[in-house]
């Protein structure tokens, strides 16, 4: 069983064909198939189940996806080790992240990262789902991921590295003010809103508390555009920070709220260039609890 089989056996799951997975890897469709039925004839079973058009898993080829994954981590961890001893001068790390970690404190560890190791390739995913990113990092999908939840993983390794506040986002020109605003001003306002999310739920909450409710004015389905709308005075919207957040101004509110950024890894000793995210973490948040402690 060799490297480039898997590679290309993952990419047939990921991209749902040996034509578009061709496509995507930039290698001639029979190298492939080539591959995949060499692989298949090495491990004494189908691992897809051919139709007009499309490939679907079989049951033997459900269960290697994830030692699949397992594997060529593993190639990249001795790759990684040997570059760390040459002085890490490439490498690849992937990180899966909730996005409002991704729109401000994960840019900063970015920034950082690459002034320090411009030579490693990086690699990010968004997902709002806190347990899929870990189960990713468990899977071997993912080296980091980001979340801002508990989630329950065999084998991973969690450390708080941060935390968030939630604060109104008003458009820009609203005067700064020392006292925080009190949720039931906001109640007379515009908000922009995910049609699902922590925020919108905790203000629903709260307001519910005292009889009220927000007034909704724009529903979204994802966050990108919400500074946009912010800043042309479309209304405001409560903002998770740090997080990029443009020309508009932040209050705080009252009552709080808080929530901690969470890293996750696999157990053990990490990687060289997981090791190196984990330094640039400690440099920008300053806490030193990202780098694990030598035994």
């Amino acid at each position: 069983m060799e490297r480039r089989q898997l590679e290309y056996f993952l990419a047939i799951v990921e991209y749902g064909g040996v034509t578009r997975a061709a496509t995507r890897l930039h290698v001639a469709q029979p190298t492939i198939s080539a591959a995949l039925r060499s692989l298949e004839k090495e491990l004494g079973g189908q691992l897809f189940e051919r139709g007009p058009g499309r490939f679907l898993l079989t049951q033997a080829g459900a269960s290697l996806i994830g030692p699949a994954r397992r594997v060529l981590r593993d190639f990249d961890l001795a790759a990684d080790s040997v570059q760390d001893v040459l002085g890490l001068s490439g490498g690849r790390i992937s990180i899966a992240t909730v996005p409002a970690i991704g729109f401000g404190w994960l840019t900063k560890v970015l920034a950082e990262f690459r002034r320090l190791y411009p030579a490693v390739q990086v690699s990010v995913d968004s997902d709002i789902d806190s347990q899929a990113i870990a189960d990713g990092v468990a899977d071997g999908s993912h080296d980091v991921g980001l979340t801002v939840e508990s989630t329950v993983n065999a084998g991973i390794d969690g450390v708080e590295v941060g935390t968030q506040e939630l604060k109104a986002l008003l458009p820009p020109g609203t005067p700064q003010q020392e006292a925080p605003i009190a949720l039931r001003d906001l109640v007379s306002m515009d908000l922009i809103t995910m049609h699902s999310s922590t925020s919108r739920r905790w203000l629903e909450t709260q307001l519910g508390l005292v009889g009220l409710r927000p007034s909704i004015a724009v529903e979204l389905s994802s966050s990108d555009s919400i500074v946009p709308l912010v800043t042309t005075g479309a209304g405001y919207a409560l903002w998770w920070t740090p997080m990029d957040n443009g020309a508009c101004v932040l209050h705080t509110i009252e009552p709080s709220l808080t929530r901690p950024i969470r890293l996750l890894r696999r157990e053990g000793k990490p990687a060289p260039t997981i090791e190196a995210f984990l330094r640039a973490v400690d440099v920008v948040v300053g806490t030193g609890r990202a780098v694990p402690e030598e035994n």
